[in-house]
């Protein structure tokens, strides 16, 4: 029993830590943006003129791996 507690609080840690660092990069970038508005009047072809196509992992499968780690 104790093996699995372990497992459980490591994967918890491991979890905590992706996230984490997740959001500090977010952060981070977030508070070192300086938008150039003044230039971005005349680089109307900067704009993106393509679409990707992907698919995203479900917020609740990230529940399950936290259940799933050996």
């Amino acid at each position: 029993m104790r093996i699995v507690i372990q497992a459980f609080m490591g994967s918890i840690i491991i979890h905590a830590l992706y996230f984490g660092s997740a959001i500090m990069v977010g952060f981070i970038k977030t508070s070192r943006y300086k938008p150039d508005i003044v230039n971005a009047w005349g680089q109307a072809g900067a704009l993106q003129n393509e679409t990707v196509f992907g698919n995203v992992i479900s917020s609740s499968l990230y529940s399950l791996t936290i259940l799933g780690q050996p």
